[in-house]
């Protein structure tokens, strides 16, 4: 986009790429993330029983 003078749409598909880009990077920390509160919910709700 840069080079057919297009320079904000060739920036903004950049930041988006990017943007893209942290996210799938992140996405194994936020599933460890959701599997620990996720196993830790299904450890307490048991014992909440009991009780």
């Amino acid at each position: 986009m840069f080079m057919i003078n297009q320079k904000d749409k060739g920036i903004s598909l950049i930041q988006n790429a990017s943007i893209g880009y942290i996210l799938v990077q992140l996405m194994p920390l936020m599933m460890k993330l959701l599997v620990g509160i996720g196993n830790s919910v299904g450890i307490a709700a048991p014992l909440a029983l009991l009780i």
